[in-house]
């Protein structure tokens, strides 16, 4: 069984819980279009120094350079979109996972919701359906955010 996909039209109470997960990404995006531009200027001043010195085929080369960077920066781009996000409130877990442009958004009644930490791996379990959360956290952090959300769970379950 899978879990509930998340409806659009949630309660309008703020959430009891949130946590927000990303990828550890340094760069900024501005950054990175920098240094995709710096990266393509030398490429090209290079080729074009070389095909005044009479070696034209460096012009090619230096424009198939300047099209693998652009697919491996637009890779990373999408990579630093990359999140989780958990919500508590109203009695539901919500978790949306957007990763490489695609999102899955799933909703999991708080009190049948079980929190599992097996083998380095956080997962949330409810009526057979299970989700995978903090995989862009360390070992550490993760076994942190399965006690923090076990423990709002227990608060909004009441116990």
């Amino acid at each position: 069984m899978q879990p509930q996909p998340l409806s659009l039209a949630g309660p309008t109470e703020p959430p009891a819980y949130r946590r927000e997960l990303a990828r550890n990404c340094a760069v900024s995006p501005q950054a990175l279009g920098a240094a995709y531009a710096g990266a393509v200027f030398v490429a090209l001043a290079g080729a074009a120094a070389w095909a005044a010195a009479g070696a034209w085929l460096a012009l090619p080369f230096a424009g198939l350079e300047a099209l693998a960077f652009a697919f491996a920066f637009v890779a990373h781009a999408r990579a630093m979109r990359d999140r989780e996000r958990v919500e508590l409130r109203g009695g539901r877990l919500a978790v949306e996972r957007c990763e490489g442009g695609r999102s899955e958004r799933f909703l999991l009644e708080a009190a049948s919701v079980r929190v599992c930490y097996e083998q380095g791996r956080l997962i949330v379990r409810s009526a057979g359906a299970q989700v995978e959360l903090g995989r862009y956290l360390d070992e550490k952090r993760r076994c942190a955010l399965a006690g923090e959300l076990a423990e709002r769970l227990r608060g909004a379950k009441g116990g």
